[in-house]
């Protein structure tokens, strides 16, 4: 069952004022968490059963990479925790 009325609703912790505040500095936020937890639950439940989605993905001033499901699902477990880390240091 797809979702029809997706559950989803802003985390409660974002901080608006400091959102502004650092977009106003550098053009550009990162806002994590976006979605509550029970939001978050359902997307994971959602993309976990569908296959029509990519994860889109650069490092450093390289191309854009785009990888879809079938793809993800082929990576070595190495292969998966290099792109786990490359999104990480990129929270940091």
């Amino acid at each position: 069952m797809a979702l029809q009325d997706p559950p989803f609703a802003l985390h409660p912790g974002i901080q608006t004022d400091e959102l502004r505040e650092a977009f106003e500095r550098t053009g550009w936020v990162q806002i994590d968490p976006f979605i509550d937890d029970a939001g978050a639950e359902a997307l994971r439940d959602e993309l976990l059963r569908r296959d029509d989605w990519r994860l889109s993905f650069r490092v450093g001033d390289k191309p854009q990479v785009q990888l879809g499901r079938h793809a993800l699902d082929a990576l070595s477990a190495n292969e998966r925790e290099g792109i786990r880390k490359l999104a990480a240091a990129a929270q940091e």
